[in-house]
C-alpha cells in the first residue's frame, strides 16, 4: 500500500516491507486535518502489480462509535424445533449493517452463534432446536466500526409448536336424505393446530351457483349436521370448515353434487364417524356410529374391510361373518403396516353403501398412554 498527500504525486509506501495478506491495513503517522489518497498493489512470486487507481481523498476524523445493541428480544413459539425471534432495533440504526444472535440452552453455559453473517431484519426464525428444551437468546449489532456488546438476554422459551388454526376437514358424506333435508357428515381435520376442535361450520351451494352461503352461525361440536329447507330434485354442493380458540381454519374441498331427492331404497345408508383407536403393534379397535338411514328394516350387522397402503382401491373382508356391535378389534396386523378401513351397514334387503375410508394409520404401539374409550 502506498499513500500521498492529495494533490501530490509523492507516494510513499505506507507497509514498509510488509507484504499485507489481508485486504485491511492500518495506516499510521498521518497528520489531522490533511488529506490523503491510497493505492495498492497485488503481489505474487513473479513480481509487483501496478498500482490501483489512487482512492478519494480522505483526511483524519473521529473515530466511529460502535453502535448501540438491539433491546426487548422476544422469542414465540413456532414449531417443535424452530423459535420465531423478533427484537427492537436501536435508536440510531444509520451505520448498524445487520445483526448477530446467539441462544442457549436454559441451565448451560455454552452459547452458540446462529447466523454467520449479519442478519439485516429485526427478526429471525431459529431452527435446529430440541424439541421441549428452554432456551435464552440475545443478539450484537454489527457496524464498520466493529460489533455491539451483547444485548440482554431474552426471557427464557420452551420450544413446541405454537397454536394455530386447524387445518382443513375432508371427506363430506351424504348420510341421509328426506327431500327437503340433508345430512352432511364428514372426517376431522388431520391437524387440530396444537388446541382442540371446539366445533364446525358447514356451507352450502346450488350447483351452478357462483357464492357459497354459511348453513350454521353457531359452530356445531358434532361431524354431522342437518341442512333444510332444500330443493327437491336440485344438487347441492358443501363444504366445512374447523374451528379452534385460535380461529376457524380453511375449507374442505368442495363434495361432489348431491341429488336432494327422499331415499327410499330398502339397504342402510352408510356408516359415519368411522375411527381408530388402541392402535398397538399387532392390533387396533375400529369404532364407527350406525347409519341414519336403516332402509326397510332394521340393521342386523356390519362388514369391516381393510386396505393396505394409502390409496389402494382393493378392499378386504376383516370377517367372514357380519359384526353385531359399532366397534371390533382387528388382531394378526403386521407391524409397521399403513392400512386403511370402511364400514357397511347390513340389513334383511343387503348390504348399502360403505362408510368413506378412515385415515391412514400406522400398525405400531404409539408412544405414551393409549386411547381405550369406545
Amino acid at each position: 500500500m502506498t499513500v500521498a498527500l492529495a494533490g501530490t504525486n509523492s507516494w510513499e509506501r505506507a507497509s514498509a516491507e510488509e507484504v499485507v495478506s489481508s485486504p485491511r491495513f492500518p495506516v499510521f503517522g498521518l497528520v489531522k486535518g490533511r488529506k490523503y489518497c491510497f493505492r495498492v498493489c497485488a503481489v505474487n512470486k513473479f513480481g509487483v502489480s501496478d498500482p490501483s487507481a489512487p482512492s478519494a481523498p480522505l483526511c483524519l476524523g473521529k473515530p466511529q462509535a460502535l453502535p448501540a445493541p438491539p433491546h426487548s428480544l422476544m422469542p414465540l413459539r413456532d414449531s417443535d424445533t424452530s423459535v420465531q425471534l423478533k427484537w427492537q432495533e436501536p435508536q440510531d440504526t444509520e451505520c448498524i449493517l445487520g445483526y448477530y444472535l446467539y441462544c442457549c440452552e436454559v441451565g448451560k453455559q455454552n452459547w452458540e452463534t446462529i447466523n454467520n453473517k449479519p442478519y439485516t431484519k429485526p427478526s429471525f426464525t431459529v431452527d435446529g432446536l430440541k424439541t421441549g428444551r428452554e432456551y435464552v437468546f440475545r443478539a450484537k449489532s454489527v457496524s464498520r466500526a466493529g460489533n455491539s456488546v451483547y444485548s440482554e438476554e431474552s426471557l427464557p422459551i420452551r420450544v413446541k409448536a405454537a397454536i394455530r388454526v386447524p387445518s382443513a376437514p375432508s371427506a363430506i358424506a351424504l348420510l341421509l336424505c328426506t327431500g327437503s333435508e340433508m345430512v352432511l357428515g364428514w372426517r376431522g381435520p388431520a391437524h387440530s393446530g396444537g388446541a382442540p376442535v371446539c366445533g364446525y361450520y358447514l356451507d352450502k351451494k346450488e350447483e351452478g351457483a357462483m357464492e357459497w352461503k354459511q348453513v350454521n352461525e353457531a359452530a356445531v361440536k358434532e361431524r354431522k349436521l342437518k341442512v333444510s329447507n332444500l330443493t327437491s330434485g336440485d344438487f347441492y354442493r358443501f363444504r366445512v370448515f374447523a374451528a379452534n380458540v385460535v380461529g376457524v381454519g380453511k375449507p374442505s374441498e368442495p363434495s361432489d353434487p348431491f341429488l336432494c331427492e327422499k331415499w327410499t331404497m330398502p339397504e342402510p345408508g352408510c356408516p359415519y364417524d368411522l375411527q381408530i383407536r388402541e392402535v398397538r403393534d399387532t392390533s387396533l379397535v375400529a369404532v364407527w356410529a350406525p347409519p341414519l338411514y336403516e332402509g326397510h328394516s332394521p340393521v342386523t350387522g356390519y362388514f369391516l374391510e381393510l386396505s393396505l397402503g394409502l390409496q389402494s382401491d382393493q378392499w378386504t373382508a376383516v370377517t367372514e361373518q357380519p359384526v353385531c356391535g359399532t366397534h371390533y378389534k382387528v388382531s394378526g396386523l403386521e407391524t409397521g403396516q399403513t392400512c386403511r378401513f370402511r364400514v357397511t351397514a347390513v340389513n334383511e334387503a343387503g348390504a348399502g353403501s360403505p362408510s368413506l375410508p378412515s385415515e391412514p394409520v400406522t400398525v405400531a404401539t404409539p408412544p405414551g398412554p393409549v386411547d381405550l374409550s369406545y
